[in-house]
């Protein structure tokens, strides 16, 4: 397992999902880390990715999803060049979703506990489909 892909509400991760996430990546070397460059659980995610010295072991690659811009929290041009992020064109979310698992041998989910998304559902529901194994913390 080198490619990760991550899933996640735009209410951000919890302490727990944090802390699990946080360990997850001190115990597996990821060479490519895929995420939404969403709000909330994907932005918390990078910024873990990144404290942990990702982007010395490997490349983030952004899918960005055509979603109200309020929504998005995608890497400026210093973070790009800094991370080497790849940035991809932003497409319709589920496909965005379908996207970023089809470049994951991994998925790593972190759903809201109270308020379930339908893009973090469709996206852990579609890699178990495509046998892509899946982390769920909730």
């Amino acid at each position: 397992m080198n490619r990760l892909a991550f899933t996640g509400t735009r209410h951000g991760m919890d302490g727990d999902q944090r802390r699990q996430f946080a360990n997850f990546l001190c115990d597996h070397l990821v060479t490519e880390f895929h995420y939404g460059g969403c709000i909330g659980a994907d932005d918390d995610a990078f910024k873990l990715w990144a404290a942990h010295g990702g982007h010395l072991t490997g490349v983030a690659h952004c899918w960005p999803a055509l979603v109200d811009p309020s929504l998005q929290a995608l890497p400026d041009d210093e973070d790009i060049e800094l991370y080497g992020i790849v940035m991809h064109e932003p497409m319709a979310p589920l496909e965005r979703n379908r996207q970023m698992v089809n470049h994951s041998d991994i998925v790593f989910a972190a759903p809201h506990a109270t308020k379930p998304s339908r893009g973090t559902r469709f996206t852990i529901n579609y890699a178990q489909a495509v046998d892509v194994p899946t982390v769920v913390v909730s």
